[in-house]
This record gives structure tokens, sequence and C-alpha cells, in this order.
């Protein structure tokens, strides 16, 4: 890392700098810039960008620099949630569209989809057809499949509501969809394993809560949790491990928790416990690597960078990066498949945040966007963590 970036993040982060009185503005803006992803080659960046009641979705060229906006919304019309990368040519974008039907007012979520380059429309990767039921929700990714990069797995409730089946959808194709799987017994979500493969079925009917799991070995589909709601094991599937007899799951350690793992071929389902706080519940998602495909870690918005690594490769990487940058918040927030390239955003308690384009080969890091523009070398407060005090009437 050069010493013109360290001498440069010590300007910016200084407290030195001279109080001033900051509008309201400044601080009660959206972040001007969020969301930023690689796309899987490396080579752009895609942002969602906030300016004067507009959202934009930017994709930047990394070698040559340009830059252009392929998605734009007054947030009238429709506004933009999240998006995905489906391959180097093409995201997806989940917008939620108000809509007024049968006397209700509500908000329908639907997938677009749009070629990075900026030809083409933005277009709804789905058609319904007059058979089929209006889901709220069309935006559920199951799964991208990048040994078929011009496919996905959807849940979508076409035939029976809030009773999702799964669904083989083409991206070249509005009508070019094939069901994979039948919901049965009010199953309402979906796993697939790193293989991509539909794993796991689970839902609730009116007491009870179970879980059907798609058996390799027998090629049929067996209930392996059932019990009812309020009542042990409590039990949340995270996701599978590159060896596909591994399911990751969320369960009660000493009152709090936990991160489980499980083997599915043992009849016993016996939990071998992988990570615990003893202070705080375990409540985010796993984390997996883009190039081994396997889990390194989970979500934790109690640790230091809200993410606890279970493979210490990562671990000491993150800690190179907290001694590169102390005393900030440094959250690798997108890596590329090979994991070379990743962007960094990186915040302190005094200095906005702001995200950067690194390069573990190069040994690079460098500025590409500011989160809150309006707020850089300006004197901010510092803040403190404090516990939450009940008053009781």
């Amino acid at each position: 890392m050069s010493r013109i970036f360290i001498a440069l993040l010590l300007i910016l982060s200084s407290t030195a700098v001279y109080a001033e009185q900051l509008p309201v503005e400044a601080f009660g803006l959206l972040p001007q810039s969020e969301q930023v992803k690689l796309s899987p080659d490396g080579k752009r960046f895609a942002f969602l960008y906030n300016h004067k009641g507009l959202t934009l979705l930017g994709v930047t060229e990394i070698s040559s620099g340009k830059r252009k906006f392929i998605v734009k919304t007054d947030n009238q019309k429709f506004k933009i949630g999240w998006y995905k990368w489906a391959n180097n040519e093409l995201l997806l974008v989940s917008a939620d569209y108000p809509v007024y039907r049968r006397g209700v007012k509500y908000s329908e979520s639907r997938l677009l989809k749009v070629m990075v380059d900026g030809t083409g429309k933005v277009e709804s990767v789905l058609r319904l057809k007059k058979s089929e039921r209006t889901p709220q929700y069309q935006n559920n990714i199951i799964d991208l499949l990048p040994e078929e990069p011009n496919y996905i797995l959807m849940a979508l409730d076409l035939k029976v509501a809030n009773r999702p089946d799964v669904y083989k959808v083409n991206l070249n194709s509005k009508v070019g969809r094939k069901m994979v799987y039948r919901s049965k017994s009010h199953i309402s979500h979906w796993l697939t394993d790193r293989q991509h493969r539909v794993r796991l079925g689970y839902g609730r009917d009116e007491t009870k809560i179970f879980y059907r799991l798609y058996d390799l070995a027998t090629d049929e589909w067996r209930n392996i949790w059932e019990y009812e709601i309020f009542d042990a094991p409590d039990i949340t599937p995270l996701g599978f491990g590159l060896n596909p007899s591994e399911l990751y799951i969320r369960a009660i350690h000493n009152d709090r928790y936990a991160i489980f793992k499980v083997d599915v071929t043992d009849k016993k389902l016996t939990k071998n416990l992988v990570y615990a706080d003893e202070h705080y519940d375990i409540e985010g998602s796993l984390i997996y690597s883009r190039k081994t495909k396997d889990v390194i870690g989970v979500y934790h918005g109690e640790a230091s960078n809200a993410k606890i690594y279970f493979d210490p490769t990562y671990e000491k990487f993150q800690k190179s990066l907290n001694k590169a940058i102390p005393d900030a918040y440094n959250n690798i927030v997108s890596v590329s498949e090979d994991e070379n390239k990743y962007i960094l955003f990186s915040s302190s308690s005094q200095a906005p945040g702001a995200y950067y384009l690194g390069d573990r080969k190069g040994k690079t890091l460098d500025f590409i966007l500011e989160e809150y523009p309006f707020l850089v070398q300006k004197a901010l407060p510092e803040k403190k963590k404090s516990p939450i005090k009940l008053v009781m009437a």
C-alpha cells in the first residue's frame, strides 16, 4: 500500500480540522454511492448513485475508467432495491413498483435485466402467462448457474399463493422457464448446495415447522427436522458447505444463537459447534469464498469488521488491512471470482465512508467513490457505542 495513500487517509481522518456548522442536509441525504460490486472477472464494478431524488445504476470499466449509467429512476415509477451480476455482461435488478389492485395499494417486486454496456433496453426477466397468478414477489433468485450463465433458479408462486415452486429461468427469454420442483406440503423456502442443486425445502403449516432434504444417495426427499412452533430445536438453515453433506445452521447454544455444522448423512443429525459469541446472538449469513466455493466465515454485527472468518488465510488478510488503515471499519464488500481484485469500504468514527479498489497481486489500493462527499474533510463528532437502558414504568 503506497505511502501517498496512507498520508491521504490520515489527512481525511484527522480530527484537527476546524469545527464548522454543517447543514442538516449533509447528514440527511441518502448515501451518494452504495452497493459497489465487482463483475465476476474483475474488469468492471457497478454501483448505485443517488442524486437529487434520482437513483442511477452505474458501471465503470476499470482499465479505461469509462463510466455509464444504464438504469435511471425518479423513485416514483419504481425503486431499486438491490442488483446482482448474472454474468460478466448482464445485471439483474430488483425493482419495487407501486401497484393498486382490487382496492389495495402495495409494492410489487420485479426482476429486471440490463446489459452492462448500455445496449438494449431495461427489460423484465418474466412475462406472466394468462394462466398464471401475479406474485407480489417476482425477484426471488435461489441461485445463479455459473455453468449455464444465461439461466438462474427462481422461487415463484405462480400457481398457489405463498407456495413457491422452483423454476429454471432463461434470461434470454421472458417466457422461457421450466418448473424444476413443485412446492409440496407448505414449503416456502428453497436452498441449493454449492453444486447448484436444489437440496432443501422448508416452511411451516399452522402449528409445525419442518425441513425436507433431497437425499443424494436415495434420490428422494425426506424429513430431517419437524417440530412445533416455539418448541426446540429452533433451527435456521444457512447454507451447504463445499461438501454436499455439510449443512450449516443457526441454533441455540447457551441461550444465544450460534453457528453449527450438521452432516445430513448422519441419521442423528448431530450438531457440531462452529462459532458462538458468549455475549451476542449470531444473526448474519454465511460468507463463501468465490474461489474455493466453501464457507469461510459468517457476518456478525458485533465483530470488529462485522465478520468472523473461520479460515485463517482470510483472517490474516483482514488483519493486514486493519494494520494498514488503523482505527477504522474496513469491510471487503465485493471480490472478483479469482479473489485478486476486491472492493474495500473504509470508514472511521470521525470520517465518512469511501470505497477503494484493491489488487492483491499488484498490492495496490485506489480510491474510487465517496459515500457522503459533503462530509469529506469535515470535523465530525466521535461516535461511541453505549448500552441501551430500559426504563420501566
